[in-house]
């Protein structure tokens, strides 16, 4: 078996079970053999491999492919018998949570403007992010509908206007 190159494996550890009955295991870089010493037949047997500290990718994109071998050993040689080379990916399904997560409006003067319907204003959103954010990841923000967000291509500074 061979683990997908997006996924970092911190450990060298695993374990191996076919039709319950223990496999060697061993695990090097990123590819696992699990050896059997069965003299019976193992064709339709449940074969069970577990490794522990496989670091999960950094978003919830499909990793590449898993690809797992059954292999005979002939002379010092393995060759395969059978295998899945491509599709048997996963991904993380559970997304990180944003907290603290809050919104305020600049009443932007004494008379309050930015807090009045039809008028400008100016927002800070303040929130945590669970998980790392990669140098070149964005924070995507999508404005309600009712609001008419005026974005400068020549600022960082960005204002909108809302109509609460």
């Amino acid at each position: 078996m061979t683990i997908p190159s997006d996924l970092t494996v911190t450990s060298t550890g695993c374990t191996a079970t076919i039709g319950g009955t223990s496999m060697e295991c061993a695990m090097v870089g990123k590819s696992v053999t699990a050896t059997h010493s069965l003299t019976s037949s193992v064709a339709e047997k449940e074969i069970i491999i577990a490794f522990d500290q496989i670091t999960n990718p950094s978003s919830t994109k499909p990793t590449e492919s898993f690809l797992i071998y059954s292999q005979e050993q002939v002379s010092g040689t393995y060759y395969s018998v059978d295998g899945v080379i491509s599709g048997f990916g996963y991904s993380v399904s559970t997304l990180g949570s944003i907290t603290s997560a809050t919104v305020t409006r600049d009443s932007l003067n004494s008379d309050k403007d930015g807090l009045k319907t039809g008028k400008s204003t100016n927002f800070l959103f303040s929130f945590v992010i669970a998980n790392d954010l990669a140098t070149d990841g964005a924070i995507s923000l999508i404005m309600p509908t009712e609001s008419d967000a005026k974005i400068s291509s020549t600022s960082t500074d960005y204002q909108c206007s809302a109509t609460d």
